[in-house]
């Protein structure tokens, strides 16, 4: 039961900082050119590639090599 809370509330934090980046892409680009439909593709923009990194250390931290088993040493 612990590790589905875990899970689950690490998936909402991962979604809530997707939803953070494209707000903040879609706060510049609303800034910088006032184009409605420039503001829509900077929040997906943002939002995918957000998704995007967050995806790929996901897969990074899950393909860690297992450490090496330590060679025995001779009894002397």
């Amino acid at each position: 039961m612990p590790n589905a809370v875990r899970f689950y509330s690490e998936a909402a934090i991962g979604i809530a900082t997707m939803i953070a980046v494209g707000f903040v892409a879609g706060l510049a680009a609303g800034a910088v050119s006032g184009n409605r439909s420039v503001v829509i593709g900077a929040c997906a923009i943002g939002f995918t590639l957000s998704g995007i990194e967050l995806a790929v250390r996901l897969w990074r931290t899950a393909r860690r090599p297992i450490a090496p088993i330590a060679a025995e040493r001779p009894d002397r």
